[in-house]
């Protein structure tokens, strides 16, 4: 139900701001898209992550930009130029951010938001203890 809720939060939210994105020479980003592909050139978004639980909190960040044809990302002090593979390895992950049932049960909540083009878009919490989404991204991109 909290998913849907934040689709639809997602959904309000698109057709509110779809002029100032357009005036931003943002293009809007669509469900069956993801933020790497529609990023302008010399342009950032982060991907922010706050897990809570019972006995601990953390918050983890990555920015990823755009320089002509070439992709980055910064995580903590280091910056990358990010690979084919990589870059792929985060569609999939923005993909299975919009897509997948996170579902209840457990007592850690993972929040995910991306800023993009000046405004901050909450996606959604895991609340599944199963799907570890920032962790196994950092690790897949061999920063984590």
């Amino acid at each position: 139900m909290r998913n849907r809720i934040a689709v639809v939060a997602f959904i309000i939210f698109h057709f509110t701001f779809f002029k100032a994105f357009s005036q931003t020479n943002c293009e809007w980003f669509r469900l069956d898209s993801n933020f790497i592909s529609i990023l302008p050139d010399s342009a950032t978004y982060a991907i922010h992550m706050n897990s809570s639980g019972c006995f601990h909190f953390s918050q983890d960040s990555i920015v990823v930009s755009r320089v002509g044809e070439n992709y980055f990302l910064s995580y903590k002090s280091k910056t990358i130029q990010l690979t084919i593979e990589q870059i792929q390895k985060i569609k999939d992950f923005e993909y299975t951010l919009l897509h997948f049932n996170h579902g209840t049960g457990c007592t850690t909540a993972d929040e995910y938001s991306i800023s993009f083009c000046g405004f901050q878009i909450l996606l959604l919490d895991d609340s599944s203890c199963s799907w570890n989404g920032m962790r196994n991204l950092l690790l897949g991109l061999g920063v984590g």
